[in-house]
């Protein structure tokens, strides 16, 4: 069963957190990007976009994956550089 906002939500509640308190992933990495999908779906993200996939118009993502260069979270593939265009973040876009 997938974890909603609504159970992080009543579970940060339950725990009494603080509203200062700092959100990391398991290797204790700063999210630093924020989004959502299509759905309205919350995704929390360790590094910057690279790019907006061609298909999509989504962001993509550093791949992990050797051979590879992105990774498109919408269409849950990786790319090839060709499959994306990159996005110019001392230009503006974040």
């Amino acid at each position: 069963m997938p974890l909603t906002f609504k159970d992080l939500r009543e579970f940060a509640n339950q725990k009494g957190f603080r509203d200062d308190a700092i959100v990391t992933d398991m290797q204790l990495q700063d999210f630093i990007h924020i989004t959502h999908d299509t759905d309205g779906n919350v995704r929390l993200c360790t590094s910057k976009p690279i790019g907006r996939c061609n298909r999509t118009g989504e962001y993509v993502y550093p791949s992990i994956v050797d051979g590879y260069s992105a990774f498109c979270p919408e269409l849950d593939e990786d790319l090839y550089e060709f499959e994306y265009t990159k996005i110019d973040h001392e230009g503006g876009e974040r």
